[in-house]
């Protein structure tokens, strides 16, 4: 398949932390300045109660946000048992 554009530059100009920590994870390249500038602001979205925003309403939390960003901390290898993901599987029961 010939793509007519590179979607790195779209993904790295326009996308979200997420989708750009997904991005140098599928290449294992989360480990890297780059990524690890992802994962602190990822991070620093995440609210009190362990949820993070929704992308609709950043005022509430979104289920859908919370797994995504949940499984991408496993993915970069945070812990399981640490206070991010706890905190994000406590808020999802």
């Amino acid at each position: 398949m010939m793509l007519k554009r590179d979607p790195f530059a779209l993904i790295f100009e326009r996308g979200d932390d997420a989708t750009r920590l997904a991005c140098l994870a599928l290449f294992d390249l989360a480990d890297t300045p780059h990524g690890n500038a992802c994962l602190v602001r990822l991070l620093k979205q995440q609210r009190v109660d362990g949820a993070f925003p929704s992308q609709f309403d950043p005022e509430t939390w979104g289920m859908q946000e919370t797994v995504r960003h949940a499984l991408l901390l496993l993915k970069v290898g945070m812990p399981a048992t640490g206070v991010n993901l706890s905190s994000a599987a406590n808020r999802m029961l």
